[in-house]
């Protein structure tokens, strides 16, 4: 798949709302900052019931796509890999689209670890991803 770059991916489920969701975006980096290359930002969002309330937990990280590519390179080198043992990344060795893998990789690694910012909770689904930059029309 062509992936556009700064635009947000869902990765979670179709009915993300109800079941929670995963949204992945590859980001160009600005001109005014050092060129590190792009990074992924991923950002997880999860519901649960407390107090007979819906309340939404959203999780957020950024990762260098350089490393994650790095990660993957070591692993199929034959390197052990913390988060590639539990996520089985032997599903992505037949894979062909780079972009695919690196993003799977870092929804791997939000499962994994966890977000790399506090978790942000409330019970405004939208008003939660909107503070991440995610709103419905910015969704592929």
């Amino acid at each position: 798949m062509d992936y556009q770059k700064n635009k947000w991916y869902n990765f979670g489920d179709v009915n993300h709302r109800e079941e929670g969701g995963i949204f992945v975006k590859r980001v160009i980096p600005h001109k005014n900052y050092s060129n590190d290359g792009d990074t992924i930002d991923i950002v997880r969002i999860d519901n649960t019931i407390i107090e007979n309330k819906k309340v939404y937990m959203i999780y957020s990280r950024e990762d260098s796509v350089s490393d994650l590519q790095d990660m993957w390179k070591r692993y199929k080198e034959g390197e052990k890999i913390s988060v590639a043992s539990t996520c089985d990344w032997e599903r992505l060795k037949g894979i062909t689209d780079q972009d695919y893998i690196i993003f799977q990789i870092a929804i791997d690694m939000i499962m994994y670890y966890g977000g790399d910012s506090e978790t942000i909770s409330g019970t405004n689904y939208w008003e939660l991803l909107r503070q991440n930059g995610i709103y419905p029309s910015s969704i592929k």
